[in-house]
């Protein structure tokens, strides 16, 4: 059983409490990693006055106003968007950001079940680029 639990990467304590059966006591994930989900294009909105990016603009919102540190981004974009507009993009933030490229038109649904694919934690956050975050620590 512990032999597993290493493999697996799992920190916890195993005891033998009788013959084929233990215990396991894990220890608690303080802060998993999360994979935030977000469907992009190069849409842009008129946000307090200002012509915005609304792919920019979620990404940044969210690293400005949260203390949870353990987080990446998954973006998903139809193919047909420019390259540059996600080099732009990675290069401003200091989170890791994987780009899905997805041929064809690309809806909400399809976007987050190729984001969903594409990541690696346990932990998937779903957002919408259309979203900003307005007060700190709200997704905490």
């Amino acid at each position: 059983m512990g032999a597993h639990q290493g493999r697996r990467g799992i920190e916890a304590s195993v005891d033998e409490v009788a013959s084929s059966v233990a215990r396991v006591r894990r220890v608690p994930i303080r802060e998993p990693e999360v994979t935030i989900i977000v469907p992009v294009d190069e849409r842009q909105r008129t946000v307090f006055g200002a012509e915005t990016c609304l792919a920019t603009n979620s990404i940044r919102s969210l690293s400005q106003r949260t203390s949870y540190r353990n987080y990446r981004f998954v973006r998903v974009a139809p193919d047909t968007l420019d390259g540059g507009f996600f080099d732009s993009l990675v290069e401003r933030f200091d989170r890791p950001v994987t780009v899905v490229r997805l041929d064809g038109e690309v809806h909400s649904a399809r976007a987050f079940n190729a984001g969903l694919e594409a990541c690696d934690s346990r932990r998937a956050v779903l957002f919408n680029q259309g979203n900003a975050i307005i007060a700190p620590d709200r997704h905490r």
